[in-house]
């Protein structure tokens, strides 16, 4: 498969994956799992549709609690699609089993949002003073997306 394909493949099973770990996030929400313990919005569509405000107020726009909502969760999805392209890619070059492959892009991810590129760029705040039980909430959500993006690009490639 060429690098084109793999990419479009990744970022299609990327927004699936995006869309499972938004299932996933507004079910551990109205679970009462959230760090914040209210079932509101998924904490990082949350962080999104705060972006969003930022933007829209940036240009005289004012959006409604539903629309924040919905443009956070499709910067969500649009991001997950993005780093499904750039997995399609590499694991198209490099063959692992699918779960080792989820697990991997899970722990990446996980690591990039709340330890290194997101933080570092402004977008996401360091944990720092976070209780480790309130670290580990997010993971649940991330081994989801990275599940998730793994199979779906799995079985994209068995068309």
């Amino acid at each position: 498969m060429g690098m084109g394909e793999a990419a479009l493949k990744g970022a299609l099973a990327g927004a699936a994956g995006g869309v499972a770990m938004i299932a996933m996030q507004q079910a551990e929400s109205l679970a009462g799992l959230a760090e914040d313990g209210r079932a509101a919005a998924p904490r990082a569509v949350g962080r999104a549709a705060r972006a969003a405000k930022g933007a829209a107020r940036a240009q005289g726009v004012r959006m409604s609690g539903d629309q924040l909502a919905l443009t956070g969760a499709a910067v969500q999805i649009v991001a997950a699609a993005g780093i499904g392209a750039v997995y399609g890619v590499l694991s198209n070059q490099f063959r692992l089993p699918v779960g080792v492959q989820g697990s991997v892009l899970a722990g990446i991810v996980y690591a990039a949002n709340f330890w290194g590129l997101m933080p570092r760029s402004g977008l996401l705040e360091l944990p720092t003073g976070v209780p480790l039980k309130d670290a580990l909430v997010p993971a649940g959500p991330h081994a989801v997306f990275g599940a998730a993006t793994a199979r779906a690009f799995d079985m994209l490639i068995q068309r």
